[in-house]
């Protein structure tokens, strides 16, 4: 769970995809229509909108927007890279990925695309991201990949500092992630940023729709990460998010043949990562009352960083 093991976690990821079945299943018998084949991240999505739909009462608007799914994802391969709002989709399948990125009403969320030079620029990050994980972690690049189905490209909408972001991801779009593709990083913080936000959806995967933690949602708690009070599931998406990545960083620049012009700025990241990992952790210790999947991870945490200390 927090050391790279790409078998048992394909073991977790079909059993998210399983649910994910049964749930187009069930939909699909309720309509009174075959289910679309497609599990993948754009289908979730639009699916969340096809849900809103029914308990609406406007079955015809869901079972239009449901058998759309084969379409609307026919010229997505897989692990896709695809830029925000980029004709791969449909505006309308932009929209509905929109909502389910844009969470908070109080400070709207409204990505562009990259320029192209600096798409070029990141990719070319990333490239040499995998080249590093393929010679020194390949495990860590095998997860991500059964992970991250689809990278989606964005940047800020401008320069106000409310509007910038690093990454994200959504329960709602299990295999997807959303990185600023304008953010100038190293190497070494680029790898950081593809690995935590992967990380977040192996963690939507592994909770499911049980959640982590039985804590009262509203009560918010001092977040090592952000400098806005948090709910404690999102802090444990924080202690689990840079525990993993701790790992393959410490794994990394334990390597006695690590490049030696990127070692400083992998072990600056390292060192960061043990910060607010144990942060976060000390919370959880002190707070966090979890269900039963929270237990399992938290565990694994915890058994984690005491090998370390």
């Amino acid at each position: 769970m927090i050391v790279a093991n790409p078998d048992a976690l394909s073991l977790i990821l079909k059993a998210r995809d399983d649910q994910i079945r049964s749930s187009f299943d069930y939909v699909a018998s309720v309509l009174e229509v075959d289910a679309p084949k497609d599990l993948g991240p754009v289908a979730s999505a639009v699916f969340a909108d096809v849900v809103s739909q029914l308990n609406a009462g406007d079955g015809a608007a869901a079972q239009t927007n449901f058998e759309s799914i084969g379409s609307v994802t026919q010229n997505l391969e897989k692990n896709a890279r695809i830029f925000w709002g980029d004709d791969t989709l449909p505006d309308q399948v932009w929209g509905q990925l929109h909502r389910l990125f844009d969470t908070d009403a109080a400070m709207p969320f409204n990505p562009q695309p990259p320029t192209q030079d600096q798409a070029a620029v990141f990719l070319d990050r990333v490239d040499r991201v995998r080249h590093i994980l393929t010679d020194f972690c390949p495990d860590a690049l095998a997860e991500f990949d059964l992970i991250v189905e689809l990278m989606i490209m964005g940047a800020p909408e401008d320069d106000h500092p409310n509007n910038q972001f690093d990454g994200c991801s959504t329960f709602f779009c299990p295999g997807a992630i959303l990185v600023n593709a304008a953010e100038k990083r190293t190497i070494a913080h680029s790898a950081e940023m593809i690995l935590h936000e992967a990380s977040h959806v192996l963690l939507f995967a592994i909770a499911g729709s049980d959640g982590l933690t039985a804590n009262d949602p509203n009560a918010l708690y001092t977040s090592p990460l952000r400098p806005d009070p948090r709910p404690i599931e999102g802090i444990f998406h924080a202690a689990f998010v840079t525990t993993r990545v701790h790992w393959v960083m410490q794994h990394l620049v334990a390597q006695p043949e690590f490049p030696d012009d990127l070692r400083d700025d992998f072990t600056f990241e390292r060192d960061r990562l043990d910060t607010a990992s144990l942060a976060s952790l000390q919370i959880l210790n002190d707070h966090c009352e979890p269900t039963a999947k929270g237990a399992e991870v938290l565990t694994a945490m915890q058994t984690y960083w005491a090998g370390r200390l």
